[in-house]
């Protein structure tokens, strides 16, 4: 599948993980954020949105927070005083989302 966004695969540790150009780095947060909780955490919150049960989510990481709506996801950092926050494809992150976890399903609790 082809993705808007580039990214390279890493191993770091025993993960598979992302890594992305500087404009996308908010997205590489996101991946680590669900790394430290060994879970695709976001991930059902995607569903939600997509398949319609609810109009917008809203949930936070240890690093990240995101803001699921229907096109968009809001990715923004949750430890700096300064506001970062960028936009991105929701389909898309659901898409690649998906990816992390088939390449990592062996190590999740």
């Amino acid at each position: 599948m082809d993705y808007k966004y580039d990214f390279s695969i890493k191993q770091v540790g025993k993960w598979r993980m992302f890594r992305f150009s500087e404009e996308n780095s908010l997205i590489e947060y996101m991946f680590d954020d669900m790394q430290s909780f060994s879970s695709p955490i976001f991930y059902e919150y995607f569903n939600k949105v997509l398949d319609g049960s609810s109009e917008k989510e809203s949930i936070g990481g240890n690093m990240v927070y995101l803001e699921i709506g229907k096109n968009f996801t809001n990715i923004g950092l949750g430890f700096t005083d300064e506001v970062q926050a960028e936009c991105f494809n929701t389909v898309d992150l659901k898409s690649i989302i998906m990816k992390w976890i088939d390449l990592n399903k062996e190590l999740f609790r």
